[in-house]
């Protein structure tokens, strides 16, 4: 029974005090231990001036961010955040207050205290996704340059982007060849030049974006 009363060891009126453990006691002379309020743990720590012993708790703790700490958890213990969900906020008392992991590039597995962002390379628009292996890889013809990516961009005018693609320019269409829609995903995608054609280089733009591109022209 956690209680804080103090037990006759003998006769001789010496004492011993049974320490609080999932319940606090921060007032002297009290014969029980008080119920951990909701919103915070009352888990043992490693002796402090102020928290007692390494097994008595006198005061209860902030729950941790990314946890709930309901009044009737069991021995009190701090719950995580269920998956697909995430908390920055301490003292929360009930899962209802996790807040869902948001639908841009990022997941939560439980007890997240921030969204963490999907690998460059992947990306994610799904709300409440739990895992990295759920951020998908970023499919053929678009490249996910950056992390937490939300949506796939499509490959520039000029080069080709195979899955999982994190640059814009890695892949330019060989020497000889030319390609001039966005979006594709291999070089079959790049056709020679006509006969006594070759290319050159030319400096393709947009108000966001800039990038090379070889253009056929005449070789004479």
């Amino acid at each position: 029974m956690e209680t804080c009363q103090d037990l006759q060891e003998s006769p001789s009126a010496h004492y011993v005090t049974l320490a609080c453990t999932a319940k606090d006691q921060d007032l002297p002379g009290q014969k029980e231990c008080v119920p951990c309020p909701a919103g915070f743990h009352c888990q043992p720590l490693n002796p402090t001036p102020t928290r007692g012993t390494s097994l008595g708790v006198s005061s209860p703790l902030p729950c941790p961010a990314g946890y709930i700490c309901p009044r009737d958890s069991l021995d009190n213990q701090p719950i995580p955040c269920p998956k697909g969900t995430y908390s920055s906020s301490q003292g929360l008392i009930s899962t209802g207050q996790c807040l869902m992991c948001p639908a841009a590039g990022f997941f939560c597995p439980s007890g997240t205290r921030v969204p963490l962002a999907c690998p460059a390379g992947t990306f994610s628009s799904e709300m409440g996704n739990t895992h990295q292996d759920n951020c998908t890889i970023c499919i053929p013809g678009y490249y996910c340059q950056d992390e937490g990516t939300l949506q796939p961009v499509l490959c520039p005018v000029g080069h080709y982007c195979p899955a999982g693609q994190i640059l814009e320019q890695e892949f330019p269409c060989p020497p000889g060849t030319v390609q001039s829609r966005l979006g594709a995903s291999s070089p079959n995608a790049c056709s020679p030049c006509s006969a006594g054609e070759g290319n050159f280089v030319h400096l393709h733009h947009t108000t966001m974006h800039f990038w090379t591109v070889l253009l056929c022209r005449p070789s004479w």
